[in-house]
């Protein structure tokens, strides 16, 4: 059911790293401060909760922007997504815009913003705009597809200054593209925020 969750430090940690927004003069709109955010965490560690607090945000006060779920397995999506849902139900019904449609794999709300959801394949969420990408358990999504996903998809998504990658997951090897951005990430070679 539905609790209050006391937030740990590293959680409030990931909320405001990722909550944090510049305005963007030319665009005339806020853009995030951290683009590109991956995290390695242990499992039931909170993060997927942390990351739904923060999509609930992210709908309730932004206008016209889309955001995508993706994960491993289609049931994990819907998870992550009914999470976000359990969220934005608890909020008082003055913070929230009214919802045009929602189901299992996403919902639609009146200020134009829309969450969707699916199983990572080579050709997820290519036909629209993203604003927020969110990848779950990435390490764990077959490389011959995680590979072919990230080469159609992160060209497009780094293009938009108001766009976010946050990627999650718990480590799986270092054979991995998940291993890949994360080691370059560490090492200052890329242009993710990293926290473990």
């Amino acid at each position: 059911g539905r609790i209050n969750v006391d937030l740990r430090p590293y959680q409030k940690d990931i909320l405001e790293t990722l909550g944090e927004e510049i305005w963007i003069e030319d665009l005339k709109d806020f853009g995030p401060k951290t683009r590109n955010y991956i995290l390695m965490a242990s499992r039931q560690s909170g993060k997927t909760t942390t990351i739904a607090a923060y999509f609930a945000w992210y709908l309730c006060f932004h206008t016209d922007r889309n955001l995508a779920i993706l994960a491993n397995k289609q049931v994990t999506t819907i998870e992550i997504v009914d999470k976000v849902l359990q969220v934005f139900r608890g909020l008082p019904f003055f913070l929230k815009p009214g919802i045009e449609s929602y189901g299992k794999l996403g919902l639609k709300l009146d200020n134009g913003c829309m969450l969707t959801s699916q199983a990572t394949t080579s050709s997820a969420v290519l036909g629209f705009a993203i604003h927020v990408l969110y990848i779950d358990e990435f390490a764990h999504i077959q490389q011959n597809i995680a590979r072919e996903f990230w080469r159609a998809v992160y060209p497009t998504l780094s293009s938009s200054r108001i766009s976010q990658c946050i990627i999650s997951s718990t480590p799986y090897g270092q054979d991995n593209l998940f291993f890949d951005i994360w080691d370059k990430a560490v090492r200052g070679k890329n242009s993710f925020v990293w926290k473990r």
